[in-house]
């Protein structure tokens, strides 16, 4: 199968590193705007020769339609979410399977349709969350008989051990996408109704909770995005449903930070005048801080996925808790954030060309992704799923 891959940031590099080893890639076009910087990766990873380094510029069409016209089966786009529609958009004209990372955008649905016409599959929310917390649920699904509260949790935090810093948190991904969603409305469904928690409110002590992971201690959680798409993919699974909710997991203590950041107007998106000059309030944190959140060569984060579902499995109530974690690969130093984010697209991208999906349209993990395909996958790269129920 041919696959571009657009995009060759942090998790970008693992995908392309998974690619490159799979016999079923027969081509690997990778496209980045930093092309020097992508061919000195691709060589220090030894796979010149097995990699076509591409320039893309998304904001000029004669780059990415060049990259387009080579008509690969599958186009994976870990490029910025901004992004996404554009490259929805591109895969539709030329025909192409597409997985990306990002929530469904109503542009996706809009073009959904035209895709199964067309005999093609959108394939959104395939990285770590959302993603491989579909996967688990999935599992959830075919375990309980029924269920009537979901949480699901996502985390990337830094080792214990590579604690140093007062925030207690080190960047996995971009500090400017985190502070996105730290004033990101969030929805969950508590007491059968849809509750909004607005954006600046967070990390308030009554939107937050503790949770006990073992071999780990206590992370407190707090509300991330929109649960009530779930429920629509839920379909008559979720009828029994009193509460279901996404959230963030951090260590002790940044919740209460954040608060307090929030309060004094940190993350507002007004910004600051000082004279003339407009200063973007996130981005004057994003600049300031991101620096000194860096992971060093030798941290290790950690990235967890985690499903905890209340209901009855064979006629007995209980709770039942799936869950992924992951650390840092030191020999490769792909980060765990990025293992769980791009080997999980890469995977998703293979399904896809090599017809083992047969589904067209816009799909999802959670219906489309077989949990005993991934499950297989994710262990041949020492990814395991963990899987307890204590009854009640």
């Amino acid at each position: 199968m041919k696959i571009l891959l657009l995009g060759a940031g942090l998790q970008g590099r693992t995908a392309l590193w998974d690619l490159a080893k799979s016999p079923c890639v027969s081509q690997l076009i990778v496209a980045d705007l930093d092309v020097k910087r992508l061919k000195s990766y691709v060589d220090s990873m030894g796979l010149m020769g097995i990699v076509d380094c591409r320039h893309v510029d998304i904001n000029d069409p004669h780059t990415i339609h060049q990259l387009f016209v080579n008509k690969p089966d599958v186009v994976l786009d870990l490029l910025p979410v901004q992004y996404v529609n554009h490259i929805t958009q591109l895969a539709l004209e030329y025909c192409c399977h597409l997985v990306n990372t990002c929530y469904t955008t109503a542009e996706m649905r809009n073009l959904g349709h035209q895709a199964l016409e067309s005999s093609i599959s959108f394939l959104p929310e395939c990285g770590m969350d959302p993603g491989l917390d579909m996967i688990l649920l999935q599992k959830a699904l075919i375990d309980f008989d029924t269920i009537t509260r979901i949480r699901s949790y996502g985390a990337g935090i830094p080792h214990p051990d590579a604690i140093d810093n007062p925030l207690k948190y080190k960047i996995t991904w971009t500090l400017s996408g985190v502070l996105r969603a730290y004033c990101r409305e969030g929805v969950i469904l508590e007491h059968g109704d849809l509750r909004i928690i607005p954006g600046n409110s967070l990390f308030k002590e009554v939107n937050t909770h503790l949770v006990n992971i073992n071999g780990l201690g206590v992370l407190e959680a707090f509300v991330s995005g929109n649960a009530a798409p779930y429920l629509e993919l839920l379909g008559d699974s979720g009828k029994d449903l009193d509460h279901l909710g996404r959230y963030t997991l951090r260590w002790p203590g940044h919740c209460a930070f954040w608060e307090k950041l929030i309060a004094l107007g940190f993350l507002d998106s007004e910004p600051v005048q000082l004279g003339k000059l407009a200063v973007d309030r996130q981005q004057y944190l994003s600049a300031l801080l991101e620096p000194q959140l860096l992971l060093a060569e030798l941290d290790q984060d950690m990235a967890i996925v985690r499903i905890e579902v209340d209901g009855a499995r064979n006629g007995v109530k209980g709770k039942g808790i799936y869950q992924i974690t992951d650390t840092r690969d030191l020999q490769t130093g792909f980060t765990a954030m990025s293992r769980l984010v791009g080997f999980t697209a890469s995977i998703a991208a293979q399904l896809l060309g090599s017809g083992k999906l047969e589904h067209s349209g816009l799909l999802s993990p959670l219906v489309h992704l077989p949990y005993s395909i991934m499950e297989e996958e994710l262990k041949q790269r020492n990814i395991d799923i963990t899987i307890q129920f204590y009854p009640e």
